[in-house]
């Protein structure tokens, strides 16, 4: 393996080992790691195993990113590595191969496969390196359209993908990752069926609103004929898909099953049932927690893929630590490490409280050996670099004042959280990270309030069976709504080039907003997660191609990915959507990022503001600075207090 960082290289520099020296591996049953003995052998031919060099039983060890202790008799010691390509790479670099023992056929097979993926793997890294430095393009070696020809750093990544069993499309929302992935099938399809005659057998997994972005994106950049399904529906509808895939196939290259991340934890035992040539996460960070159901069914399906992609504009959202389930997708080891407990304290510092014994993350160390395993398995490029000609995004804030109404409602809700929640934070314990997120939940109460509302329960006088009173449910709307007033007026002082996508986050807010809308005789459009599949396509296709559908509203949850929402139709009028309202919004800084780049992409062709109404010295001025904050960790408590202090010293006490 090539050094890609100094930190590397003083890993892999040569150490001194005697002739005698001897290293013998031996694969573990579980095919996980290698059982490492560490011994000397003399050249009188006694058989008689000795101590080894101080190089090798220190020194050498001591760069093994993963290894652990294990019981030996006499001089010979023994070490627990990880069967990846990084324990094998440490070893062929600093052992001749001529003083390592292999113990069965099994393990060296394993040595020699992990040895040869990561020089593989090295000729992956220098072609975007090329680029990188030198802005170098490969000949390509695959068929591209010339209606939508492909951008030099498309080709880059698409060769790149093409060389590799797995690879990774870490690539900022708007540069294209769909149509590199859609190349990289087709390239892949007619090579497969040029010489076996079968269909290249594709599974796309990604959030439910893509889903059929991904078939107008194959129309749009296929390069050999292929058939594509979408699964949905009920549970004989999807088993139907999935038949209807694979049935008549008449010299299609290849079949692509796309499906949601929910749909495929429902039908993981069908899909297991198909020997997959590809499957491919889109927004891979869906998986990022390995505990959960879908990062449990994606492990099932790599074990069974003949090769894997991810894509992902956002492949950390918390921590690094969030790498380790999308790496391991691409193959067992592909993260460096055996287990999450092994690459989290290699990457992870914690703080140990000696009181609950509850590990806290605080900071990050071995950082460049990440960077340098992302050079390999990763193409990542950023929006600026990919497209420097594209049209400025540029952001604003409207302040908009509540009525009084609106302030003494807040003001009381507001120091009735803080008490709550200083309270819970105070016994949070082992708990740490469920009070936090109930506290950021409670404080979106505040923001309901902004925007013009406020959920509230009350007591009637009805009792249940087991005699407790029975509670019912309302919604206060605040009238006039301040916030609602200054969205019509923005949307109106624009021309009718224009288009505005309205960014909101709770289902009361986008119905506000349409029947105003409507009111003032704008045409809108909605989407969030209750919209029908048939009415999310036709929502997309009113806003990008009817020149009077002037305005999207939606949740960013549930239309803030993988969709392209540029607001252009062509003919007699022009229009672009070149403006982007957050009206509302929760936590969430991928959700964030994700929303504003629906309109600010590949294809833009006028410059994007992004405004957010917020309501000065509340809430939404907090929510707003943390989620356009570049952060890493995820919250603490001590970002909650942070938080419930500036919400106390707000503007509304000064006045």
């Amino acid at each position: 393996m090539k050094p890609l960082t100094k930190a590397t290289a003083q890993i892999l520099a040569p150490i001194t080992l005697k002739p005698e020296d001897r290293l013998e591996l031996t694969l573990q049953k579980d095919g996980n790691a290698f059982t490492a003995k560490i011994f000397s052998e003399p050249s009188n031919g006694s058989g008689t195993r000795g101590q080894a060099s101080f190089a090798a039983r220190h020194t050498f060890i001591e760069r093994m990113p993963e290894r652990s202790r294990l019981n030996a008799a006499g001089w010979v010691e023994a070490w627990e590595v990880g069967a990846t390509d990084t324990s094998v790479t440490v070893i062929s670099t600093l052992w001749p191969k001529s003083q390592i023992v292999f113990n069965g056929a099994d393990t060296a097979t394993m040595y020699n496969y992990l040895v040869t993926s990561s020089l593989n793997y090295d000729g992956v890294a220098e072609i975007t390196a090329n680029y990188s430095v030198s802005k170098i393009v490969p000949p390509k070696a695959f068929p591209t359209r010339d209606d939508v020809p492909l951008a030099p750093y498309q080709i880059v990544a698409a060769a790149a993908s093409l060389r590799a069993e797995s690879y990774a499309l870490f690539c900022e929302p708007g540069t294209g990752k769909t149509a590199i992935s859609i190349t990289r099938i087709c390239a892949d399809a007619m090579r497969g069926y040029a010489f076996t005659g079968k269909s290249h057998k594709v599974l796309i997994v990604c959030p439910k609103n893509v889903r059929t972005n991904w078939v107008d994106e194959f129309e749009k950049f296929q390069t050999c004929k292929g058939r594509t399904t979408v699964i949905r529906g009920g549970q004989l509808d999807r088993v139907k898909g999935l038949i209807d895939a694979f049935t008549n196939l008449n010299g299609e290259n290849y079949t692509a099953l796309i499906i949601a991340y929910d749909s495929m934890v429902r039908m993981l035992p069908a899909l297991k049932g198909v020997e997959w040539d590809l499957v491919l996460l889109d927004e891979s960070h869906y998986i990022k927690s390995s505990k959960t159901k879908r990062a449990h069914a994606a492990m099932e399906l790599r074990d069974i893929a003949g090769k894997k992609m991810i894509l992902t504009g956002s492949p950390i959202t918390n921590t690094p630590l969030d790498l380790y389930s999308q790496l391991e997708f691409l193959g067992k080891g592909c993260s460096g490490f055996t287990s999450f407990a092994a690459f989290k304290r290699f990457y992870g510092v914690f703080d140990k409280n000696p009181e609950t014994g509850f590990e806290r993350l605080v900071s990050f160390q071995n950082m460049p050996f990440m960077r340098e395993r992302l050079a390999r398995y990763s193409f990542i490029i950023r929006k600026e670099e990919a497209l420097p000609n594209l049209p400025a995004k540029v952001t604003n804030v409207i302040e908009v004042e509540m009525t009084p109404e609106q302030r003494q409602v807040y003001d009381d809700l507001r120091k009735t959280l803080a008490a709550e929640i200083e309270g819970q934070l105070d016994s949070a314990g082992d708990n740490v990270q469920l009070v936090i997120t109930h506290a950021l939940t409670k404080l979106l109460r505040l923001a309901q309030i902004t925007s013009g509302f406020l959920p509230f329960t009350t007591e009637t006088d009805e009792l249940t069976d087991d005699g407790l009173p029975v509670f019912q449910k309302g919604l206060y709307k605040f009238s006039p709504n301040p916030k609602l007033d200054a969205l019509v007026e923005f949307i109106k002082s624009h021309d009718s080039s224009s288009k505005t996508i309205v960014w909101a986050t709770w289902v009361h807010d986008i119905k506000a907003i349409a029947e105003r809308s409507e009111l003032e005789g704008i045409t809108a459009v909605t989407y969030y997660g209750a919209t029908r599949d048939a009415d999310r396509e036709a929502a997309k296709l009113a806003f990008n191609s009817d020149p009077n559908c002037k305005v999207f509203i939606g949740n960013a949850a549930a239309g803030g990915t993988g969709i392209n929402l540029l607001g252009h139709t062509n003919g007699e009028q022009e229009t672009n959507a070149d403006h982007v309202v957050f009206y509302s919004q929760g936590w969430s800084a991928v959700q964030r990022t994700q929303a504003e780049d629906r309109a600010h992409r590949r294809g833009t062709r006028a410059p994007v503001t992004i405004t957010d109404l917020c309501v000065a010295g509340t809430i939404d001025e907090e929510i707003r600075a943390r989620v356009t904050k570049k952060r890493i960790m995820a919250f603490e408590i001590s970002d909650v207090r942070e938080i419930l202090r500036a919400v106390l010293r707000g503007i509304i006490d000064d006045e």
